[in-house]
């Protein structure tokens, strides 16, 4: 009997070759989706003088979920600052409710390399933390930036806050205040600022009801 001879093609290795070039893309789309999406794209700003203070009067009150609330202005504040991060809050929960946006902000010599030494900024639990490559002192981090809870005066300028992205170059005023809320029936929560930039710890943050908001988007291009 004649044998016959003939070519058989295999298609096991281009089935995995086809496989592999699959979960390569799959990679590749995540990736872009991750650094045009999520990630935190940082940037640098030479000479924002960061947050001044001055004397606070008065206080302001509304209605939040339930509770009376009364923001009391310890001092006035005004800021010209970068947003290096920023995070909203969208769970149920009275601070939740008064202030749903937290921003990072920088100033002074770590604004101006902050995009440079690779800094990079984390906010959770109503806190912030930073790492870098920068020789820095963790005490100048600090005295050059703050974690801010944000509290729009008006429903447009919550709408701004809302907004906020790192890479904004921001100008805020408005005052730092200390927080009653009050409920009719249940235990009164207290939320109290701080009142120095060279703090740390529990209690470091800026609350900051904003009366008005400026992006100076121009500035903040690269």
């Amino acid at each position: 009997m004649r044998k016959r001879f003939g070519l058989i093609k295999s298609t096991k290795g281009s089935g995995a070759f086809g496989a592999i070039l699959g979960v390569l893309l799959v990679v590749a789309v995540a990736f872009f989706a991750y650094t045009q999406f999520f990630a935190v794209k940082q940037i640098s700003i030479a000479g924002l003088p960061g947050p001044t203070l001055s004397k606070g009067t008065g206080s302001d009150k509304r209605d939040v979920t339930g509770y009376e609330v009364t923001f009391n202005h310890k001092k006035g504040f005004k800021t010209d600052a970068l947003v290096v991060n920023s995070k909203k809050y969208n769970e149920s929960g009275i601070k939740n409710g008064i202030s749903p946006v937290d921003v990072v902000l920088a100033w002074g010599s770590i604004a101006e390399n902050n995009g440079e030494t690779d800094f990079a900024w984390t906010i959770t639990d109503r806190a912030y933390s930073f790492s870098s490559t920068t020789s820095f002192e963790e005490s100048e981090i600090i005295k050059h930036s703050s974690l801010n809870h944000l509290i729009g005066q008006t429903d447009s300028v919550t709408s701004q806050i809302k907004k906020l992205r790192a890479g904004d170059h921001v100008k805020i005023s408005g005052y730092l205040v200390d927080i009653t809320a009050e409920p009719q029936i249940g235990e009164i929560v207290k939320w109290n600022t701080s009142t120095k930039f060279s703090d740390k710890g529990l209690n470091s943050s800026e609350i900051v009801y904003v009366t008005s908001l400026e992006v100076i988007k121009e500035t903040a291009a690269q």
